[in-house]
Parts: structure tokens; C-alpha cells; sequence
């Protein structure tokens, strides 16, 4: 007698904590092949009585695909006239209910929302033009350069070590054309490499120049050898790029444009930050004591922060 209450009580226990817990939420996963067709998967919790409404003018095409517990439909549509003139509309949702909506647009770019009972409905806008395109990616390509802080670094302790306007000007395109070419191999699927050991190598890269940078009150560099480095470590940090890159993805109808934009962006990024640093160098050295100060700085800043971001990103990874 007592284990049945035991067993009653448990069971009751469990199916207040179901009550009390909302379900998974319900998905729906659009792909479009052009503005008039497409395909949909709607998955729904079981118990949930949930439908989708195609825009206005669009309408299943075919058979659908229904499982047995009704918990899951796959069907293909055409449309009368654009997808993107009337909204998506999920039906029969109520206050917990929530369902997570994907759209792969035919250009590749991703649309993602959540609905629930007071947002159960959602217009997407049509795929951008190859302008707006170029623009958003330059943009993006900018951001990502001048927020980067190891990349920042990497560029001010390469201008520091190899001084001399030329010499400047080959080691900056030999970093460029490095880090240009991985970042296209693994945008395009040529490659892939896991981000973990790509952030830690990068973070190396800034270790190996503040020594480089104390080596050279010894010994100067030749532009071959700053040349050489500069390259190789720009293969490493396009690595990195296409790391942020690959967050945003690539749309396929102007695939080639955005990668374009994309590198073009940081080579603006890293003009930019050029830039910065000539207009400091210029005011410092007026002041010949805080100009030492500074060049003196640079080295150990760059190795320091280096050095904890190696830390930090090997902890991230054990």
C-alpha cells in the first residue's frame, strides 16, 4: 500500500513539473527556390493544434507530406505572384507557444524569427540587389578589421617592425594577398579548419612579433624577411576572417561580389588603422620624449595582450 502511494505520488510529481514546463517550441523551415516556390517543413509538439498559412496567392503543390502523429508536414508550393507580398501566418498559437521560424531565401541569405500568440505572423523582404549587396559586406568587412583587436594589434606592431614608408607598403600587400587567399578557400568550401586552433594561432602571431619587435633595437630586419612573415601570418588571420565571415554566410546569387566586398572591407579597415597611426606618429614626434615612450611601449603591449589571449583562448578549448 505504501509503495502505491509512493508510485501515486511520483507520478503526480511528474505530471505537474510537464504542466508546469511549456512544450518544445514548433518549427518551420521555409526554402525558397525563387519569389513563386518553394518548400515547407512544419514540425509541431505533439497536442499542439497549429497550422500554417502560406501568403496570400501561394498554395501547396502536389501531395503533402504528413506523418502519422500529425506532428510533422512537408510540402512544396507555387505562388500566383511574389512570396514577399503577403505575410507568413502560424494559426492556433497560445500564450506558451512559441514557434522558430527559418527562411532560406533562393539567394541564400537566411531569415530567422520567433512567433508567439501576440507575433504570429512575419513579412519577409526580397533578397537585396547586387549594390546593396556590395555595400552591407564592405561594411561588415570594415567592421570586423577595425573591432578586431588582435588583428588591430597585428597591423600597428607590423607597421612598427618594419618601418620606411616601401617597406611598409610590401609587407602590408604580402599580408593582404595571404590572408585574401585562405579567406576566399574556406568562404568558397575549397577548405575547412576548426576555429579553435585558428583563434589560438593567431594570438601566437602577435607573441612571435612583439619579440620580433624587441629583436630589432639588435638586429634589423630585411624587407625580404618582413615580407615573408607577413605573409605567412596573413594566411593565418584570413582564416580568422573567414571565421566572421561564415557567421553571416554568403549570398549565392551574388556569392563572388560579397567575398569581394567582404576583402575589399578589411583592406579599408587595415588603411584605416594605418592611417590612425601615421596622424600619432606624426603629433608624437614632435615630442621626441613621448615618441621613445611609445616606441618603446609598443613591443610589450602587443606581446602582453598577445600572450593573455593565448592563455585565455587555450583555456576556452581544455
Amino acid at each position: 500500500m505504501r509503495c502505491m502511494a509512493l508510485a501515486a505520488f511520483a507520478a503526480l510529481s511528474i505530471a505537474s513539473y510537464a504542466l508546469a514546463h511549456p512544450m518544445a517550441p514548433a518549427s518551420l523551415r521555409v526554402d525558397l527556390e525563387d519569389a513563386r516556390s518553394g518548400t515547407a517543413e512544419f514540425r509541431v509538439p505533439s497536442g499542439a493544434a497549429l497550422e500554417v498559412r502560406l501568403p496570400p496567392g501561394c498554395a501547396p503543390e502536389g501531395p503533402r507530406d504528413v506523418d502519422p502523429a500529425g506532428a510533422l508536414l512537408r510540402m512544396r508550393f507555387s505562388c500566383e505572384r511574389s512570396f514577399y507580398e503577403g505575410p507568413l501566418v502560424v494559426t492556433g498559437l497560445e500564450e506558451e507557444d512559441r514557434v522558430l521560424v527559418f527562411v532560406e531565401r533562393e539567394d541564400g541569405s537566411v531569415f530567422r524569427a520567433v512567433l508567439d500568440e501576440e507575433n504570429a505572423r512575419v513579412h519577409l523582404e526580397e533578397p537585396k540587389g547586387a549594390g546593396a549587396v556590395a555595400l552591407d559586406y564592405l561594411l561588415l568587412g570594415i567592421e570586423h578589421l577595425v573591432t578586431g583587436w588582435d588583428h588591430v594589434l597585428f597591423v600597428i606592431g607590423l607597421a612598427f617592425l618594419v618601418g620606411g614608408t616601401k617597406a611598409l607598403v610590401f609587407a602590408v600587400t604580402a599580408f593582404t594577398f595571404g590572408h585574401s587567399l585562405t579567406l576566399a578557400a574556406l568562404a568558397l568550401g575549397l577548405a575547412t579548419v576548426p576555429e579553435a586552433p585558428v583563434e589560438i594561432g593567431i594570438a601566437l602571431t602577435l607573441v612571435y612579433l612583439a619579440v620580433e619587435l624587441v629583436a630589432k633595437e639588435r638586429k634589423a630586419r630585411s624587407t625580404r624577411s618582413s615580407v615573408a612573415m607577413a605573409f605567412t601570418f596573413g594566411l593565418l588571420h584570413g582564416l580568422g576572417f573567414a571565421g566572421a565571415l561564415a557567421e553571416t554566410g554568403l549570398p549565392r546569387t551574388h556569392l563572388l561580389l560579397a567575398l569581394l566586398t567582404f576583402n575589399v572591407g578589411i583592406e579599408v579597415g587595415q588603411l584605416g588603422v594605418l592611417a590612425v597611426l601615421g596622424v600619432l606618429a606624426w603629433a608624437t614626434s614632435k615630442i621626441e620624449p613621448l615618441a621613445r615612450v611609445l616606441r618603446a611601449a609598443v613591443p610589450y603591449v602587443v606581446g602582453a595582450l598577445g600572450a593573455y589571449a593565448v592563455v585565455e583562448r587555450v583555456a576556452g578549448v581544455l
